[in-house]
């Protein structure tokens, strides 16, 4: 379990808060993918298109306001450090939470053990479970 978070030390089995009861056996496990926590979760593509949006209205406001480019270019510019800022505090929660989420199916349940600061581990019995889907 190298580079796993020391929360996770104690668990016998990666993504198990405790081994599974003699017959249950694991099926598949899987980890969500950053990007796609990105994209899907934290909406990383629309953030950057906010402000893209912002930055370009800035410009555009003061290059109406002054008619001077530069002044345009240095508002834009301004904005650049916060877009950036945002877009990489989305990502690395992304990442985070990649690295610390595991989904587990067993002969018997769905096992979804997830937190970045106060870790949980989701147990779904598959008799509560009327439906499935592979997307």
């Amino acid at each position: 379990m190298s580079g796993d978070h020391d929360d996770y030390q104690s668990e016998p089995i990666r993504g198990l808060p405790e081994r599974p009861p003699a017959g249950e056996t694991i099926l598949w496990q899987g980890a969500p993918s950053s990007w796609e926590l990105a994209k899907d979760v934290f909406h990383i593509r629309l953030v950057a298109v906010y402000f893209g949006g912002l930055m370009a209205w800035r410009a555009h406001t003061r290059m109406a306001a002054t008619g001077d480019p530069h002044v345009a270019v240095a508002a834009l510019v301004s904005l650049l450090p916060v877009a950036l800022f945002g877009l990489g505090l989305l990502g690395l929660l992304a990442v985070l939470l990649g690295r610390t989420t595991v989904y587990t199916i067993t002969s018997q349940r769905i096992v979804i053990r997830a937190g970045v600061a106060i870790t949980y581990a989701l147990n779904i019995p598959f008799k509560q479970v009327d439906s499935a889907t592979i997307r």
